[in-house]
């Protein structure tokens, strides 16, 4: 059974405050990813910040742990999800992201036979929305002692399937699940989606 992990350490600094505890549409966005989750793993982990205080996450029923090396962006937590990974392959996931679509992550976590399965729209790859294998991790391990930290560059050393917007719009025909939240802007954003494309994929 593949685990999944959810990448919450991030510094919500275009946000002005902690992005994942902001609620939308009732609940707060790290929630929401959790429930989405829950659909469909048994065992879920949250990665946060390694000097990050983990009293905000008291509510959270799920695995927490923290970056095994600090502040190296999201590669740094992709590193501490597979290390930590009881299963081979694991679907990772940001921690910001309201309308995750489980029909569109079965799909994505169905691909075997690669390092990395992951989404490319015409905005470009989704790093925060993929399957990762134990394999990445000594990539990962020596591009971090290089000093690069861009997970797009990672992903083009590994094997990999990349599921075109095609596919995904087959499944999640507006790409909303792929939205993620940064900035107040974005907040006032997803105010207009539709409400069938918000719910699509049985989450409410």
């Amino acid at each position: 059974m593949m685990s999944a992990a959810v990448l919450a350490g991030g510094k919500s600094k275009r946000m002005g405050r902690d992005k994942l505890l902001i609620e939308v549409e009732g609940k707060r966005l790290l929630e929401r990813v959790l429930d989405t989750l829950g659909l469909i793993f048994d065992d879920i982990t949250i990665i946060a910040a390694a000097d990050e205080t983990l009293e905000k996450f008291s509510w959270i029923r799920q695995g927490i742990v923290r970056d095994l090396i600090p502040d190296k962006a999201s590669i740094g937590g992709l590193y501490t999800a597979l290390s930590y990974a009881a299963s081979e392959r694991i679907f990772v996931v940001g921690g910001d992201m309201p309308f995750l679509n489980k029909d569109l992550i079965k799909y994505i976590t169905s691909k075997e036979d690669y390092d990395v399965v992951i989404p490319r729209t015409t905005t470009g790859l989704h790093p925060l929305h993929a399957v990762y294998s134990k394999g990445c991790l000594p990539v990962i391990r020596d591009m971090i002692n290089e000093g690069d930290l861009s997970i797009s560059r990672f992903v083009c050393k590994m094997t990999r399937y990349e599921v075109g917007e095609e596919e995904i719009i087959a499944i999640d025909p507006d790409l909303t699940s792929l939205i993620n939240i940064n900035a107040p802007t974005d907040l006032e954003m997803i105010k207009h989606i539709p409400y069938s494309g918000r719910i699509r994929g049985g989450q409410l």
